[in-house]
């Protein structure tokens, strides 16, 4: 793949699919925890991959390619973030790990998923 190619395939988040949400609330009113888990998952079926939903209004990215994923779980925490707020967040609620972790912490975590 040349440059122009590469540069060509690029998007921004606003340019992803994304399933219907309201103002303000985003896709949240969609995402009963117990099941939502099966809505991102019916979402990646119709809307493909990555697309992107709100959690509130804060645009949250979500693919199913696992090279991609391999890919960005590489390059964590240089080039790719979490959501600052989600480690402090998931912390309170006594199950920060693998999904939430930043920094130092994640260095051990990385050979989990690699």
């Amino acid at each position: 793949m040349n440059a122009a190619s590469a540069s060509a395939s690029l998007r921004e988040v606003g340019d992803l699919p994304s399933p219907r949400g309201l103002p303000l609330l985003g896709n949240l009113y969609q995402l009963p925890p117990a099941t939502h888990h099966l809505t991102l998952e019916r979402w990646a079926a119709k809307l493909g991959t990555p697309y992107v939903f709100r959690f509130g209004t804060t645009p949250v990215t979500v693919w199913s390619d696992i090279e991609l994923s391999h890919a960005v779980l590489r390059e964590r925490p240089h080039r790719y973030r979490r959501y600052a707020p989600i480690e402090r967040i998931l912390k309170e609620f006594g199950c920060n790990g693998l999904f939430s972790i930043e920094g130092p912490a994640w260095e051990p975590q990385r050979r989990l998923v690699m």
